[in-house]
C-alpha cells in the first residue's frame, strides 16, 4: 500500500511538472506565431497603401496632312492675264547687241616705243628724250625733276648747284668702266649766250648719298643694267632753257658727244633771289 501510494504521488509530481513544463512553453510558441504572422500582415498592408505605378498616356491622334489643292482648270483660267502678260512684253527692255571684240592689230615697230608724256609741276618726263653713245650706253633724264641748292651735304656753292637726276643704261654686251663725271655738264642761255658749267664731284656724291642711289663717277655698269645717280653743278641760276650734255675725251676708250633738254626745267620754289635783289 504504502508502495503503491508513493508511486502515485511520484506519478502525480511527475505530471505537475510536464503540465508546468508545458505550460510554460506553449506561450512562447504561440507569441513566435503571432509576431510572424503580424509581419505578413503588416506587409501585405503596407503593399496595399503604396502609391501604385502612374499609367502610361495615350498616344495623341495623329494630325492628317493637308489635302492637296488641285490646280484650276483651264474653265476657271482668266482671260485677264492674257492683256497684262501682253503688256509686260511690250514694256521689257530687250537685252543689248552684243558688240564683237576688236581685232589685234598688227605688230609694229612702233609699239616698242613707250613715251610719257610730261605735264609741268609734275615729276614725270618725255622717255623718248635720250642722249645715245654708239651702241655703247643711252643717258635719261632720271625720275627726280631737277632742282637747285645752295647746299648738298657738307658741299656749299658759290652760286647755286644745279642737281640732275641722271638714268645711265649700259646697252652694250660688255661692263663700261667709271664714267668720270667731268665728261658731263648742263649749258643755259644767260643774256643771250650759251654758258656751261662742269660737273662738281663732291656735291653730286652728296645728292646721291641723300637719295639713296649709286655715284655714276665711282662705279663700273655691267651690260644691261641702267643706274641712277645724281650730278651737281654750281652754276648762275638766272640762266634759261638748261640743257644736260656729255662729251667723251681721249681717254675714256669711245668717242661720241650729245646734249638732252632738262625736263622739267629746274624752279625755286619761292622767287627767293629777286625778291631780295629787288629790295631797296
Amino acid at each position: 500500500m504504502t508502495r503503491k501510494r508513493s508511486l502515485r504521488i511520484s506519478l502525480s509530481v511527475f505530471a505537475g511538472v510536464f503540465v508546468l513544463v508545458f505550460q510554460a512553453c506553449t506561450p512562447a510558441a504561440s507569441n513566435t506565431a503571432k509576431t510572424a504572422v503580424a509581419g505578413i500582415i503588416e506587409t501585405v498592408q503596407m503593399m496595399e497603401s503604396r502609391t501604385p505605378y502612374p499609367t502610361i498616356p495615350a498616344f495623341p491622334t495623329q494630325t492628317a496632312y493637308p489635302s492637296l489643292t488641285a490646280y484650276p482648270t483651264e474653265a476657271g483660267y482668266d482671260p485677264r492675264l492674257d492683256a497684262v502678260v501682253g503688256s509686260l512684253r511690250e514694256t521689257a527692255t530687250t537685252y543689248p547687241a552684243h558688240t564683237p571684240y576688236p581685232t589685234e592689230p598688227p605688230y609694229s615697230e612702233a609699239d616698242a616705243i613707250q613715251t610719257i608724256l610730261m605735264q609741268p609741276g609734275l615729276w614725270s618726263r618725255d622717255l623718248s628724250l635720250y642722249g645715245r653713245c654708239g651702241d655703247l650706253f643711252e643717258v635719261r633724264i632720271g625720275t627726280h625733276p631737277a632742282y637747285f641748292a645752295y647746299a648738298v651735304g657738307n658741299e656749299v656753292s658759290r652760286n647755286q648747284f644745279l642737281v640732275v637726276s641722271v638714268g645711265f643704261l649700259n646697252i652694250s654686251d660688255r661692263t663700261i668702266p667709271e664714267i668720270f663725271h667731268k665728261q658731263f655738264f648742263v649749258a643755259g642761255d644767260l643774256d643771250g649766250e650759251e654758258v656751261r658749267y662742269t660737273s662738281y664731284g663732291p656735291a653730286g656724291q652728296a645728292a646721291s648719298d641723300r637719295w639713296g642711289k649709286h655715284y655714276i663717277g665711282g662705279i663700273s655698269v655691267p651690260p644691261g643694267i641702267e643706274v641712277y645717280s645724281f650730278l651737281a653743278f654750281d652754276v648762275d641760276y638766272h640762266a634759261e632753257n638748261w640743257r644736260l650734255g656729255f662729251e667723251s675725251d681721249a681717254g675714256s676708250g669711245f668717242g661720241c658727244n650729245f646734249s638732252i633738254p632738262v625736263q622739267p626745267q629746274p624752279e625755286f620754289s619761292i622767287n627767293f633771289y629777286a625778291t631780295a635783289e629787288h629790295t631797296p
